[in-house]
């Protein structure tokens, strides 16, 4: 949902302030501690937001990249 919420909307979200940049890019990292699968989507989103990423951003989104791969898929 939120990247066809993205490609729609994409001229709007990019004069987000600050503060709303700072939202989206933690929900999107935090997005990949979610079991609810949509890897393609998530990457995507990524993509998008990478340059608004700060050191912290990258940190946590390694960290649970790194706790996925290890878990081994039932």
């Amino acid at each position: 949902m939120a990247a066809l919420l993205y490609k729609e909307f994409f001229r709007l979200l990019r004069n987000m302030t600050s503060k709303e940049i700072e939202m989206v890019v933690q929900q999107i990292v935090s997005s990949y501690n979610r079991a609810n699968g949509m890897l393609d989507f998530k990457a995507y989103l990524v993509r998008q937001f990478i340059e608004q990423m700060q050191l912290r951003h990258a940190r946590n989104l390694l960290d649970a990249i790194r706790t996925k791969t290890k878990t081994v898929s039932k």
